[in-house]
């Protein structure tokens, strides 16, 4: 029998370093091979949590196709459906609050196993070959990557008031 308890239905994927460092190195891989700067430490804070969370993935999944104007206002809507606009920023922060443990986990297993590198500007780099292992958590760091490098999901962080 198949337990379904909050530690059986969350942990094995929220709360593992393993999985959020393979995360990270995707995002900052894609994120730099579509943008000549490279990413930003404090960006991980902010997709760390809409990585985790099942809707935005599954609105990134089934608008992959589409323009990244559709994502975006699918997560417009997906964060406005919690509460009003003017809360859209505390969503965000809140959301950036929750996962910043296990970001700075993730970031550190990440360190340590020389599958990121980050310099004294706080930029990131992926040093070595990282081979893609298709998974929904994966895609969609492969997917937000591109849309922070292109600016598009960069300037909706910046129009709800998180400051990177």
């Amino acid at each position: 029998m198949k337990e379904s308890n909050i530690y059986s239905k969350y942990c094995n994927d929220m709360q593992n370093p393993a999985l959020g460092a393979y995360v990270l190195s995707t995002f900052v891989k894609s994120y730099n091979e579509n943008n000549k700067n490279k990413a930003n430490l404090f960006i991980l804070f902010l997709i760390m949590p809409m990585i985790m969370r099942e809707s935005i993935r599954k609105l990134i999944f089934t608008n992959s196709h589409k323009k990244p104007h559709k994502i975006l206002s699918g997560l417009i809507n997906d964060l406005c459906s919690r509460g009003d606009d003017n809360k859209v920023f505390g969503i965000m922060q809140n959301s950036i609050i929750n996962y910043k443990e296990y970001t700075m986990t993730s970031l550190i297993f990440a360190l340590r196993l020389g599958i990121l590198k980050i310099n004294c500007n706080a930029e990131l780099e992926v040093p070595i070959k990282i081979y893609s292992t298709p998974s929904v958590f994966s895609c969609a760091a492969e997917v937000l990557g591109k849309l922070f490098a292109t600016g598009d999901l960069l300037n909706f962080i910046s129009y709800v008031g998180v400051r990177v």
